[in-house]
């Protein structure tokens, strides 16, 4: 039986109900490609509510699990560069040295100041292709 890569995965976008978003995670959890874990603040989710307004606490907790990942991916969208946390998210992982895979989700002009690894087009073989290329697998 032939076992798939696992890579440890941040996740940056708009928000978790986003479509975009629940596309992503619906094509990980298909079993083609690779295995992950994804440290996105999804599930920081819990800790966050209790936190809720504690802005410090939310971001000591994205930088630990940016921090525990191989790569960053980023779903870049119009709403970007009004996301302050989108951004922060994106400026820690790049000073952290992180790769960050941009997934340009619809058509959005890259910011100049955002360095990636590699941007790609939604689509599965793009996606894992650079996954593959810029992150260590377990």
């Amino acid at each position: 039986m032939y076992s798939y890569p696992t890579y440890d995965i941040y996740i940056c976008h708009s928000g978790i109900y986003s479509e975009n978003y629940r596309k992503l995670i619906k094509l990980f959890n298909s079993g083609k490609g690779f295995c992950y874990r994804c440290h996105s603040d999804e599930a920081a989710l819990p800790s966050m509510k209790k936190a809720r307004g504690n802005f410090t606490e939310m971001y000591k907790k994205m930088q630990r699990n940016i921090n525990a990942s191989d790569c960053i991916i980023l779903l870049l969208d119009k709403s970007f560069m009004k996301n302050d946390r989108i951004r922060f998210e994106a400026d820690y992982a790049a000073a952290a040295g992180k790769p960050i895979i941009v997934v340009n989700t619809d058509s959005s002009e890259m910011p100049e100041e955002l360095h990636c690894a590699a941007e790609v087009n939604f689509s599965a073989e793009e996606i894992f292709c650079a996954v593959r290329q810029h992150c260590r697998s377990k």
